[in-house]
């Protein structure tokens, strides 16, 4: 260390600096990912369904179709085909089970059985719009989101069908003042917070659900598509299109709950351009985001990189995919970038480093008004930080210690609220978590048993008693139990005597008028008695004469009883000559018997021995 202590500070500076510059460039590596796809997106500058990545798998949807690859051996393409229809594929999304679901131009979704696309009901039927706005997941519930009109929809079956959870006309009145308009936008946070935007006049959000919505900051021109992705700092980055302002075309939405220009080192294609949507965008684990864009004036694309202060072009790099990359065919694992070219040959970029530490708000939690939060961020790695807390936009709320990764907080009224936590290292490094708070007269239920047993067999009975926390106390519901015979009560208590075999998946739920409720997914398989294991006419009562069969030791010797010969098993088990067994209970009962009716016949043939003895004694 040097002895000048201007040098030093200067010196500890540019180590700051540096570390700080490694991290923001946007550099990586681009590869290809499995073979070329035979079914490819035909538009370089139409606005394609993004990439999705669950599961380990890897989803691209064509104009008919969707093809699928896996990412542990990408060797082969798997096409899942919409057969007989002629409907552009304009969304595409995941379901809890695994399972695609696209939405079609016209008012169509349809869902993977296995074989084929089923057509998902709607209620209320479509109305006049054209296409679904946007499908999104919610990893937390599995329930899934889409919309038309100013119509939202939420699926509890994993998108066999949609009811109505929100009529976005009840508070924004609409372009027109009728109430009425189209939404193009549905997506879900990763601390599950749910967008809409459209012909609104901003973005709208829910922290509960869908149940209720309020409106984001106004950008300056009403936008008409919108892209929302988060960032390293648990915020938001927008995108608008149709904006008339470079300023705000990118936007970041913070933890306070204001707007603020995302623009630095954006191309001018990008600023003004009034006619380019993006669409979707994608967040690694580097702390990057990425979009795919076009230049309006020749209409090539280029992959954009955002590391949170300026953004980047990747395109160019060496053995990048250049500009035969698709507009808005882009997706992300989490830690790569996934980008569709016109060739169909996929390409992979994988960022050189990662974010050197994460935090993490915690799990989403409800608590009573009285009660308040208690607050446990966590970190990784521990080290030396400056931690931050804020709830955005609201003055209900009251952190003990604002500045301590473990606090609580404090709420002046019921609501829904979310919270941010903020970490800074010693190279000015900030990341960030958000996660949502509903706050209420009571506590929300919280499902703390097992999953219910797996197994149980035909004519035998089955109960699981589903435990639960929360004030007051939590109702229960399942889904799919009838098809066993089940039934689940309103106390949690599963059960019924399943009269055939049979498997399924269902979704048990905990509610108890607080929000979120509780959710679990079991699956429960019903097997057959198995063969040669009937029940009591195995080792009951000889039908002719009522006396019970004999029975034998390990040895597995024929005993014979009253009732006629019985081959006996090594187990003691007494059978028929027809291989019949009794049950268990039926057993013990045909042992004992039978060894009462040996033990007797011994005694019996001692007592003649002993006679013909004594009568041979006296003879002589």
């Amino acid at each position: 260390m040097s002895r000048n202590p201007k040098l030093a500070a200067a010196t500890l500076l540019l180590v700051a600096m540096t570390i700080n510059h490694a991290w923001a460039a946007v550099t990586g590596t681009w590869s290809d990912l499995g073979p070329v796809m035979t079914h490819i997106q035909s538009s370089t500058t139409g606005g394609n369904p993004p990439i999705v990545v669950n599961g380990g798998y890897l989803y691209v949807s064509d104009r008919t179709g969707v093809s699928r690859i896996s990412l542990a051996q990408p060797s082969s393409w798997t096409y899942l085909v919409n057969p007989g229809s002629t409907l552009r594929i304009v969304k595409l999304g995941i379901n809890a089970a695994g399972n695609p679901i696209i939405s079609q131009s016209g008012k169509n979704i349809g869902v993977w059985n296995g074989s084929e696309f089923a057509t998902s009901v709607l209620n209320p039927p479509a109305g006049s719009w054209s296409s679904v706005g946007g499908i999104a997941t919610d990893r937390g519930t599995g329930f899934i989101y889409t919309a038309g009109n100013f119509t939202i929809y939420r699926s509890t079956d994993n998108g066999r069908s949609f009811s109505q959870v929100f009529d976005l006309g009840t508070v924004f009145s609409g372009s027109n003042g009728d109430g009425f308009g189209w939404i193009y936008t549905v997506a879900i946070s990763p601390w599950r917070e749910l967008f809409v935007g459209g012909e609104t006049d901003t973005i709208y959000s829910s922290l509960n659900g869908g149940s209720t919505w309020s409106p984001l900051p106004k950008f300056r021109k009403g936008g008409n598509r919108y892209g929302v992705s988060p960032t390293k700092d648990g915020e938001l980055l927008i995108s608008t299109a149709f904006s008339d302002s470079g300023d705000d075309y990118f936007m970041k939405y913070t933890s306070t709950g204001t707007l603020v220009p995302a623009t630095s080192g954006l191309p001018t294609y990008l600023l003004n351009d009034q006619s380019t949507a993006v669409l979707h965008m994608a967040y690694l684990d580097s702390g990057e985001n990425f979009v795919v864009g076009k230049y309006r004036s020749d209409q090539s694309v280029h992959c954009l990189g955002w590391d949170g202060e300026t953004w980047t072009s990747i395109g160019s790099l060496p053995n990048g995919p250049g500009a035969a990359l698709l507009w808005n065919s882009v997706g992300t694992d989490g830690s790569n970038l996934y980008v569709n070219t016109s060739s169909g040959q996929l390409k992979k970029w994988t960022p050189t480093a990662k974010l050197p530490f994460t935090v993490s708000a915690g799990e989403n939690q409800s608590v009573s008004l009285a009660s308040g939060a208690s607050l446990r961020a966590t970190i990784s790695p521990a080290g030396d930080y400056n931690y931050s807390w804020t709830a955005r936009g609201s003055k209900d709320v009251s952190f003990a210690d604002a500045s301590a990764l473990a606090t609580t907080a404090a709420f002046s009224r019921m609501g829904d609220y979310a919270l941010n936590i903020k970490a800074t290292n010693d190279a000015g490094l900030t990341v960030g978590s958000t996660m949502l708070i509903h706050v209420g007269a009571g506590v929300a239920p919280k499902i703390t048993s097992n999953t219910p047993t797996a197994t149980g067999t035909v004519e035998a009975a089955y109960s699981f008693q589903v435990m639960a926390t929360g004030s007051p106390a939590p109702t229960f519901e399942a889904t799919a139990l009838p098809a066993l015979g089940l039934t689940i009560s309103s106390s949690g208590l599963i059960s019924g005597t399943p009269s055939a075999p049979g498997a399924i998946s269902g979704r048990i739920t905990a509610s108890n008028g607080t929000p979120p409720n509780s959710t679990q997914a079991y699956s429960i398989a019903i097997r057959a008695v198995p063969s040669g294991s009937g029940g009591a006419a195995g080792g009951g009562a000889d039908s002719a004469s009522g006396m019970m069969a004999g029975t034998a030791g390990a040895s597995g010797r024929t005993a014979k009883g009253v009732g006629g010969p019985r081959v006996m098993p090594a187990d003691g088990c007494a059978c028929r000559r027809d291989g019949a067994q009794g049950s268990g209970s039926s057993r013990k009962m045909v042992a004992t018997v039978s060894s009462l009716v040996i033990v007797t016949l011994m005694r019996s043939r001692r007592h003649r021995r002993k006679s013909k003895t004594a009568a041979g004694a006296r003879t002589d």
